[in-house]
């Protein structure tokens, strides 16, 4: 007994059709393929170029947040402990600048970190992403309320 065909099938003896593996389906996949893969390609890259943004302004919100610690302990090194942590990082962060905008002693210790970095984008071409951070530590007081209490007398 031989098997009917489905329905809405043709037999393999039909002119214009070839067999199961061999049909013009696999044309259309072959087409929507390449549609598809130049859309994923550039979603690849944009999340890419995000991600390496992402971990750029992390590294200067970090630069900021030590500068300003180092200034709230000594007065004057803000700005350099900050351009220290950049040292190196810039494939990520790009050019960095400072600026001390609070100096101890005083009330606080306020460090701005800006960084410039130029991102190639495939068919787009150059475009620049400015990184800012500013943090601000309180001053800390220099030596006990023992000690100045002493030098007082």
């Amino acid at each position: 007994m031989t098997p009917s065909p489905r329905p809405g099938s043709t037999t393999s003896g039909e002119p214009g059709r070839r067999g199961r593996c061999g049909t013009r389906d696999s044309g259309i996949a072959a087409v929507e393929f390449a549609l598809v893969v130049p859309m994923l390609l550039a979603l690849l890259v944009g999340v890419v170029i995000a991600g390496t943004a992402a971990i750029g302004h992390l590294k200067v919100q970090s630069a900021a947040r030590d500068g300003a610690r180092a200034g709230s302990v000594e007065a004057g090194v803000g700005c350099t402990v900050a351009l220290d942590r950049l040292v190196g990082t810039s494939a990520t962060v790009g050019g960095p600048t400072c600026a001390a905008i609070a100096v101890c002693p005083g009330t606080n210790s306020t460090v701005a970190v800006t960084a410039t970095r130029i991102v190639t984008i495939p068919l787009v071409g150059d475009k620049t992403i400015t990184l800012n951070a500013e943090s601000t530590f309180e001053c800390q007081q220099t030596g006990t309320s023992h000690d100045r209490d002493r030098n007082h007398r």
